[in-house]
């Protein structure tokens, strides 16, 4: 799969995860990086939205998911940089701000 199809904005990004099924099945926690071209406060807003609409469809933090955050604090430079940590820590999906920050890599 190519990087830029693993990329989708804030607003439009879904997600397909299970939350049903057995007692046998092993629960997998998906790693859902965050890519923002700001900082952490800038971004919190955002982040809270996002933790609310999984919350929403039944998903739970730390059991369900987890959130891998990198802010490029400004400097868009930097996006491909953090990209490659998102890729490297191996997340289900990279959601980001918006298109123009998804295609920086």
């Amino acid at each position: 799969m190519k990087r830029r199809e693993s990329i989708a904005p804030v607003g439009g990004a879904s997600a397909s995860f299970s939350v049903g099924g057995s007692a046998q099945e092993v629960r997998r926690v998906r790693r859902i990086g965050l890519l923002w071209t700001g900082t952490k406060t800038t971004a919190a807003i955002s982040l809270d939205a996002l933790r609310r609409g999984l919350r929403d469809l039944g998903y739970e933090e730390d059991r369900n998911f987890e959130i891998e955050q990198r802010y490029a604090d400004g400097n868009a430079e930097r996006l491909p940089i953090l990209v490659g940590e998102l890729i490297a820590a191996k997340v289900s999906v990279i959601v980001t701000a918006s298109i123009p920050f998804a295609l920086a890599t």
